[in-house]
């Protein structure tokens, strides 16, 4: 939607909070950028790399 308004991949980044090379990335691997399927694979992603400290 933003790239689509004309909006730059480094605004885009610094209005989502993502780094400008992650959504590079991910533009391009899709087609069509959706915003909320990116931040659900990144929480999905981000839950599978907790670390674990067991006392």
């Amino acid at each position: 939607m933003y790239l689509e308004l004309g909006y730059s991949i480094r605004a885009i980044a610094k209005l989502t909070g993502r780094h400008p090379s992650k959504l590079s990335r991910e533009l391009a691997r899709q087609t069509k950028y959706n915003a909320e399927s990116a931040q659900h694979q990144y929480e999905a992603h981000k839950s599978w790399h907790k670390v674990k400290i067991h006392p």
